[in-house]
This record gives C-alpha cells, structure tokens and sequence, in this order.
C-alpha cells in the first residue's frame, strides 16, 4: 500500500499508494554540503526500502543505505568506497578489504565516488542484493590514489545481505 520515491535533494519518501499523501520522509544524505543528488528508483528488499546517491562527478562517496518500510527508520548503510577516517580505522571486513587497495596518498579530500546512480536488484530467493557501483572521482587514477591499487569497489557488482549491510561476494 505504499509508493517509494526518491527525489534529486536527497529525500526518500513513502507514498500512500491510493491517496498519494505522504506517510513519511527521510533525509538520506551524510553532508548536505556536498554534491550529492539521488537519480534512481529505490529498491525493496523484504522489509528494507533501500536508497543510493549521485553524485561521483562532483566530489563525493559513494554509499546505499536501507531504511525501515514502515516507519523509515534507519537500518544500515554501506560505503562503496573507504575514506581518510576508515583508511586508518576500517572495523567492517569489507572497508578493510577496500582500504588495502587505496594508495596512502588517496586524495580523499575529492570523495572517491563509487556512487549507486542506478538501479538495484533484489533476490529473495537467495536474500541477496545486487549494486551496481559507479565511477571513481577523480576519474584519473594518478590523481585519486598515486601509487595505484585497485581502488575497491569501484565499477563494480556488488552482493549485499539486505538484512544487515554485510557484502557477500564483489565482481
């Protein structure tokens, strides 16, 4: 009985289905300082309305976050990209994976990118996620990471446990 929308400031909003008045609205952005915008469909996952951003042109990281269906409460959010902070502190598997394939002198000031633009789908058979990851920003690696690595997980398919954030699997 409800419609998800996502609009290009960053909210995400439940919809009544047949009367069109909105149940409630969340602010899915980290920093409203930044570029960040919201050009796709969000994706539901059992009881998960899930969101990703835009942005990786302008400057900054990328991530997807769930949100409760029903109140729009919080769930989990999942980085695409390490930053300064995780680099050094990475406690999530997946952003230690990450981290070790961002040279030391990442220019983390540019936010990395990686950001979900388009659309996700979900497997309820085997309860699995599947993200699609953008570009890096800055495009050229010489500018985002001197020194190389693989830049994890850039341009890539991403398999994610929608019940609690984890990654399951990346290609």
């Amino acid at each position: 009985g409800r419609a998800f929308v996502g609009t290009l400031d960053g909210y995400l909003v439940a919809l009544n289905a047949e009367t069109g008045e909105e149940v409630w609205k969340v602010d899915t952005f980290v920093d409203r300082d930044k570029n960040y915008s919201i050009t796709s469909a969000p994706t539901i996952a059992g009881d998960k309305v899930i969101i990703g951003n835009s942005g990786a042109d302008y400057g900054v990281r990328g991530y997807i976050t769930a949100y409760d269906v029903h109140s729009g409460d919080f769930r989990w959010r999942f980085y695409t990209v390490p930053d300064k902070t995780t680099a050094k502190t990475a406690t999530k598997p997946e952003m230690q994976r990450a981290a070790n394939t961002w040279s030391t002198e990442t220019l983390w000031a540019a936010g990395g990118g990686g950001t979900v633009w388009g659309h996700m789908n979900y497997d309820p058979e085997l309860n699995l996620l599947y993200v699609g990851v953008g570009n890096a920003s800055p495009w050229p690696s010489w500018h985002r990471s001197p020194g190389g690595g693989d830049n994890l997980y850039l341009s890539s398919i991403l398999a994610i446990n929608p019940d609690d954030g984890h990654l399951q699997w990346h290609y």
